[in-house]
């Protein structure tokens, strides 16, 4: 396991360290899912997954997150409608 310390930049941004990098073969330009899980940051390289697979991935990612909705009784047309409060507030910056 490699381990490193990095730094958040003002625009959020981080370096994946080029040990980190090496060991799981990320190249330039590819693309990562991103996720918290508890008090991590969790980066999956998504290469060599199938759409299924991605899929199943963002499921157990986003579970807890359905299960409060599904308690709170919060429906998607709930959330499209904070999403859609939220990029119009955001364009008006």
């Amino acid at each position: 396991m490699e381990l490193d310390i990095v730094t958040v930049t003002s625009r959020g941004q981080i370096v994946i360290p080029k040990s980190i990098r090496n060991v799981l073969e990320i190249k330039k330009g590819e693309r990562l899912l991103a996720y918290d899980k508890g008090d991590e940051i969790v980066l999956k390289p998504l290469r060599n997954m199938e759409s299924k697979s991605i899929d199943m991935e963002l499921e157990k990612v986003f579970a807890p997150a359905w299960k409060i909705a599904k308690e709170r009784n919060i429906s998607k047309e709930d959330v499209d409608e904070e999403i859609r409060k939220y990029r119009a507030e955001k364009n008006k910056r």
